[in-house]
């Protein structure tokens, strides 16, 4: 039997791709166990949970915890770190995240106002789908001038074209 170059490269992809899926089932239950310390409002668990996988870079992680030090929850109210997280999230693609520090970009909450920046986050998770991004977009957007627009849009035409770059890499 003939062993080709094609097969020898299917057996470390065949590697690979056993342990992306070894490693994300227990992020996944981490998360879940967060998530579920979330609803039952023990944020001492939520924290424990979160933060290993927020260190990971894990958007699903860093957008509740971004949440939680936005609302207090289990921890005093920091707008900043929670639009520091918020941001992190919103740059891996978490469409909530987006919409929520594009919102604080706006509005200069505990970030230093950036509206250019706000819109395009705005936009991206506003052409994700997200229906609160869709609402403040359209409303904001009558607000400020047709150049702040396109460069809002320019902005987010060159995150989503990295963000390709990135995939396919």
């Amino acid at each position: 039997m003939e062993f080709s170059q094609r097969h020898y490269f299917r057996i470390p992809a065949l590697a690979a791709l056993i342990f992306v899926l070894g490693t994300l089932v227990p992020a996944r239950a981490d998360i879940e166990a967060g998530k579920a310390a979330i609803h039952a409002k023990d944020y001492t668990a939520a924290f424990k949970e979160l933060r290993p996988e927020a260190g990971k870079g894990n958007a699903d992680a860093l957008y509740m915890l971004a949440t939680m030090h936005a609302a207090g929850w289990g921890t005093p109210k920091n707008l900043d770190r929670a639009h520091a997280l918020f941001g992190q999230a919103a740059e891996l693609g978490h469409v909530p995240a987006q919409k929520e520090y594009g919102v604080a970009l706006i509005l200069s909450e505990g970030v230093e106002q950036n509206v250019n920046e706000g819109l395009k986050w705005l936009l991206l998770a506003s052409q994700a789908g997200h229906k609160g991004a869709q609402v403040y977009y359209s409303q904001l957007s009558k607000s400020f001038p047709r150049p702040v627009i396109s460069a809002a849009r320019r902005a987010a035409f060159e995150w989503r074209t990295e963000q390709k770059k990135k995939q396919e890499k």
